[in-house]
């Protein structure tokens, strides 16, 4: 499944939130009103790789933590981006 595909689903409310890479968060929020709903964070000022999870404005209102997750739909483009899939899991997995 790609990006796109991902933030149509989410237009269509098949899917509750998409990890993105940074780049494309622009063309979320321009062509498919994508607001930011949560981003990776790291102490002690380290290069970082980031990623940002988004949504619909007003979805997903109570979202604090990555335990507020469950019972969401998140739609993954590739199981080969790295902000998109492997460092997101890596955190939820712990």
């Amino acid at each position: 499944m790609s990006h796109e595909e991902c933030m149509l689903l989410l237009d269509q409310k098949k899917a509750d939130l998409v990890a993105l890479n940074p780049n494309e968060i622009f063309i979320g929020g321009r062509y498919h009103s994508l607001v930011p709903l949560m981003k990776e964070s790291y102490d002690g000022g380290r290069k970082n790789y980031y990623s940002v999870a988004l949504t619909h404005k007003g979805n997903l209102t109570h979202m604090r933590s990555l335990d507020d997750l469950k019972g969401t739909v998140a739609c993954f483009p590739s199981v080969a981006s790295m902000g998109g899939w492997v460092i997101p899991i890596a955190n939820v997995r712990g």
